[in-house]
């Protein structure tokens, strides 16, 4: 089921940056049951991860096209996530890191997904531009401190 799952969000995250199925993905995710749910978010927040992981590899060579590849992927997800916590899906009705705050300050939680999409952006314009290695480094730490950071302070409870 996890292989599933996680080949499920990895076909999601590069169909999503290539653009062949983000208009499917412009309202809230609908699952059968909310640890469906849970499961496809996880995985698509560990393929973040992943593009995040490449960036922070690639900025200290100063490897602009993998930096730039990765951070359009990170741009491009970044609307969606959003999507991937519709209601019944919080820690009231599943086990789950994402707190409350998610429903009640909603608004919040777009506009941190928005930075997120907006850092990654940013990061993209740079490797795109041929930045050095050291401004590289300062894009993707403000990409995670006001992209990351800012949802995962908020919105997001500690490992147990």
């Amino acid at each position: 089921m996890r292989r599933l799952v996680l080949a499920a969000a990895l076909f999601i995250s590069t169909s999503i940056a290539a653009g062949s199925i983000a208009a499917g993905l412009s309202g809230p995710l609908q699952a059968a049951e909310p640890k469906a749910t849970v499961d496809l978010r996880n995985a698509v927040m560990w393929s973040i991860a992943t593009h995040l992981n490449q960036i922070k590899g690639a900025v200290t060579t100063a490897d602009v096209k993998t930096v730039a590849a990765h951070a359009a992927a990170l741009k491009a997800l970044a609307p969606h996530v959003p999507t991937m916590f519709p209601e019944g899906t919080g820690p009231d009705v599943i086990k789950s890191r994402a707190k409350a705050e998610i429903w009640t300050n909603w608004d919040g939680f777009v506009e941190a997904s928005a930075k997120m999409q907006e850092r990654a952006a940013a990061l993209e314009v740079l490797a795109k531009e041929g930045a050095d290695g050291p401004a590289l480094v300062a894009g993707f730490a403000q990409l995670g401190k006001e992209g990351c950071g800012t949802c995962h302070k908020a919105f997001r409870a500690p490992k147990d």
